[in-house]
């Protein structure tokens, strides 16, 4: 099958005296269907989940295990429009817990969106919760970016780098460095 622009394909369909009006609505229509289908079509895994009202979906998101929040996030991050809360959600209700499932994605994903989805989770947790990596952490994320190779998901890893290595753990004292959050004023 060959490719064909539209100019050769509107010009083909009125030598077949096909109406331009007529193209244009199953033009529109196709077009309708394609975004339909792109924006809840990945969503399958899920879909009971993604039903429910925004409010319940992040409470009942808050109580799973970390893994099933990461799966859900990714699969949140692939549709239209993109739930970033999620990541917010994983920092606040598992800290550094969920930091090793976070690792073992990371190692075994191929696809350059969803490690810069990843890491994002990492740079939640590192700037408001004081999250704190170690020197491998650190290594595997530089990693990561290192090997990306378009622009647009590099320019995004690079920024969650910055944030991750900002929260790396006192290796002298094996200690996590003190918290990023600026202290509470005492109440009087």
């Amino acid at each position: 099958m060959r490719a064909i622009s539209v100019l050769t394909f509107v010009t083909e369909c009125e030598m077949l005296g096909i109406s331009t009006r007529w193209m244009a609505h199953v033009f529109v229509t196709l077009s309708v269907l394609a975004h339909v289908a792109a924006c809840y079509g990945r969503a399958e895994k899920h879909r009971e989940f993604f039903n429910l009202f925004i409010t319940d979906r992040h409470r009942q998101f808050r109580t799973l295990p970390a893994d099933q929040q990461v799966d859900i996030y990714i699969e949140a991050m692939r549709i239209h429009p993109p739930d970033l809360a999620f990541a917010h959600d994983i920092a606040e209700t598992t800290g550094g817990a969920a930091v090793p499932v976070i690792i073992a994605r990371l190692r075994a994903e191929r696809d350059e969106a969803v490690q810069c989805h990843l890491l994002f989770i990492l740079e939640e947790m590192a700037a408001p919760y004081g999250v704190t990596f170690d020197s491998k952490t650190v290594a595997l994320a530089t990693e990561v970016v290192g090997r990306m190779k378009h622009k647009y998901t590099r320019q995004r890893g690079r920024k969650s780098l910055a944030a991750i290595r900002g929260s790396v753990a006192d290796p002298t004292t094996e200690r996590p460095a003190t918290s990023v959050l600026p202290p509470t004023p005492l109440s009087h």
